[in-house]
């Protein structure tokens, strides 16, 4: 599902850029009937990354996106992070879900990566855009302590905002 959400991502921006309104509305339906309620369990988690060769690191990769793209398409007629589906998933259930393991990388309770299992967390855009949301101070707290500026060609590659401080309000 990493190309769904990414694919996603991409035309949001280049929609949202190029003010193509109906586009940007199709984005956000399809984050709302496609990508939430087929990827996101109710208790907050990605069942399909976490049945992958890496799940933290796509787990991180996919909340990543998907913050992205509230971030990218909530505006003053709807706000994304918002949107909650009639058994109460909506985003945050995500970031709740995956704080803990970023907070305590010990706590994970699931297979270890098979590569690259030390080189993660890293600054996941995911908790500053979270914190500009929420005013969850110990998101962005975290969001500051960890690596900004990874090295490793593999975690550069699944950081889908690499600076997100440049994209805030």
């Amino acid at each position: 599902m990493k190309n769904l959400v990414s694919l996603l991502l991409l035309l949001s921006f280049s929609f949202t850029i190029q003010a193509q309104n109906a586009l940007i509305e199709d984005c956000k339906t399809r984050f709302k009937t496609i990508l939430l309620p087929n990827q996101m369990e109710p208790d907050g988690s990605f069942p399909l990354e976490l049945r992958r060769t890496k799940p933290y690191g796509y787990s991180l990769f996919n909340l990543d996106a998907m913050a992205s793209i509230c971030h990218i398409l909530s505006d003053e007629s709807e706000n994304l992070w918002e949107f909650t589906l009639p058994d109460g998933r909506k985003l945050k259930k995500a970031i709740e879900f995956m704080y803990p393991f970023i907070a305590n990388k010990s706590s994970w309770a699931y297979p270890k990566d098979v590569m690259y299992w030390e080189e993660w967390p890293v600054a996941q855009p995911f908790l500053l855009f979270a914190y500009q949301q929420y005013s969850e101070k110990s998101w962005l707290n975290t969001w500051t302590k960890l690596e900004h500026f990874p090295k490793t060609e593999e975690v550069i590659r699944n950081l889908p905002i690499r600076n997100p401080i440049i994209w805030l309000e």
